[in-house]
């Protein structure tokens, strides 16, 4: 990599970055909330909805779908006239 002047610039400014971020102490953030947290975080949810069942209770086996606009076809003459011969 050739050394430019807009490499080397981008060196010093990085390198320095590192240094600033490797030697300062950590920033000490505290939570903007206002409210102590709920003894019980699910009460906050509300009541679920009862006849939400897991997929393995539900339908263990994985089904096809059914090609309900195949079913029924109505069968030209001509091919049964074949097949009762």
């Amino acid at each position: 990599m050739p050394d430019t002047s807009g490499v080397m610039i981008l060196r010093v400014y990085f390198s320095s970055r590192l240094i600033i971020i490797s030697t300062e102490a950590a920033a000490i953030h505290e939570p903007n909330t206002n409210a102590r947290p709920p003894v019980v975080p699910a009460a906050i949810m509300g009541p679920m909805n009862e006849k939400l069942v897991p997929c393995m209770q539900s339908n263990p086996v994985p089904m096809k779908p059914k090609r309900r606009h195949c079913t029924k076809v109505a069968m030209p003459e001509a091919m049964s006239a074949i097949e009762t011969r």
